[in-house]
């Protein structure tokens, strides 16, 4: 037999035998291996006896079903300390590395459970740290969205304070021409010419005379953008 035949591994995670395999393996009645392990058991404790030795079923030819015992190490080593001569000690030594074998198996499918809950341990709390980075760039997105929000309704309100102002500006403007002269024209060759100081003055002092920002960029000849300029200009100087 091989070491997976004469011992396994239970649903308790144990290397157990069965009486149904030792008595088969050491040419016994299973009835008297049956009587032998109830004998063990009266003269142990019951809390030994519960934990080496656990009553199981199993079937026979005519599929009824039939008691026997699952033995763990330390019950097989008690039960077979009675079963003598050269034929027992050889399967003894077998049962001994089935056992061994079959708890080598269960440490190391212990050893490959630990590490596979450290490893999925480790990916969840990589996931968590994951998940915590995207809630804080969406935190930061969202943030960076209403600075930009506000940026915008800041520019839109400086536009429109702006228009507000050229429209107050307008209507300053637009006042009945009064009834006074005209200056005379520039000339052709001065019309691209840079604006000097007391050209801004002399057009700010005719503003204030009641000039229009039209006429006064009729007889300029500039545009009402550079002729609001050089009244801001005057004023100032």
């Amino acid at each position: 037999m091989s070491n997976k035949e004469l011992v396994f591994i239970n649903d308790r995670d144990r290397a157990v035998t069965t009486s149904l395999s030792v008595a088969e393996s050491f040419e016994k009645d299973h009835s008297h291996v049956l009587r032998d392990i109830r004998a063990l058991m009266a003269d142990l404790s019951e809390d030994f006896s519960q934990s080496n030795f656990g009553l199981a079923e199993y079937l026979d030819g005519q599929g009824k079903k039939r008691p026997c015992f699952e033995l763990t190490r330390d019950g097989f080593t008690l039960l077979a300390m009675g079963f003598t001569g050269k034929k027992a000690l050889e399967f003894k030594l077998k049962y001994i590395k089935a056992f061994n074998y079959m708890e080598a198996a269960i440490r190391q499918g212990y050893a490959q459970d630990s590490i596979l809950i450290e490893t999925q341990q480790k990916l969840i709390d990589t996931q968590q740290k994951y998940i915590a980075v995207l809630e804080k760039m969406d935190q930061y997105n969202n943030l960076q969205r209403e600075h930009i929000e506000a940026l915008k309704t800041i520019n839109n309100l400086g536009q429109d304070n702006t228009t507000l102002q050229k429209k107050q500006s307008i209507r300053n403007i637009k006042r009945v021409k009064p009834a006074l002269p005209l200056p005379p024209l520039q000339k052709p060759e001065n019309l691209m010419r840079v604006m000097k100081p007391f050209e801004a003055v002399e057009i700010y002092n005719l503003y204030r005379k009641g000039y229009e920002i039209p006429y006064l960029a009729y007889v300029y000849g500039r545009n009402a953008s550079s002729i609001y300029r050089a009244i801001q200009r005057g004023a100032a100087i």
